[in-house]
């Protein structure tokens, strides 16, 4: 793979972890901790932001047995000479739970991202060896070098 199909990856799987829901309030307890992935892969001030704002409606809808998925549409992008990745996504919200007839409502929104990147695994996972990381439950998008610096929405 090459380094930019790792880091659309990586952000895909950063706008999952900031926006999904699951009928689980546990789940958000986890994700609020400072060892979480998100928290893994965003700076101290973003990972604050989002605490201080997504993580309130998360739990609110996990308590009223909602779910939601997200996933980014389009390419991600960056003009020439700027410091913003441009994130289109798309939320999948059900709130009625167990009722697989109902349609899920369908937003979507865009995110400007600062993202720092580099190519190749951080040092640290590379002293103890990725199988042993990966087999101790590292999760594996915090192999790479990879944060998110600050979060504009649009």
């Amino acid at each position: 793979m090459g380094d930019m199909r790792i880091m659309n990856l990586l952000v895909d799987r950063y706008i999952t972890e900031y926006f999904y829901v699951v009928p689980d309030r546990e789940n958000i307890a986890r994700r609020t901790r400072n060892n979480s992935i998100l928290a893994q892969m965003s700076s101290a001030p973003v990972f604050t932001q989002w605490i201080n704002t997504m993580a309130d409606e998360i739990d609110k809808m996990a308590g009223e047995k909602s779910m939601r998925t997200a996933a980014v549409i389009n390419d991600i992008t960056r003009p020439a000479g700027g410091d913003y990745w441009q994130v289109d996504y798309e939320l999948h919200t059900w709130r009625t739970p167990n009722d697989l007839d109902m349609p899920p409502e369908i937003s979507r929104g865009t995110l400007f991202m600062k993202i720092r990147f580099e190519p190749g695994i951080r040092d640290f996972v590379v002293e103890r060896g990725v199988h042993k990381y990966l087999d101790a439950g590292g999760d594996p998008a915090s192999l790479f070098k990879f944060r998110v610096y600050e979060i504009v929405a649009k």
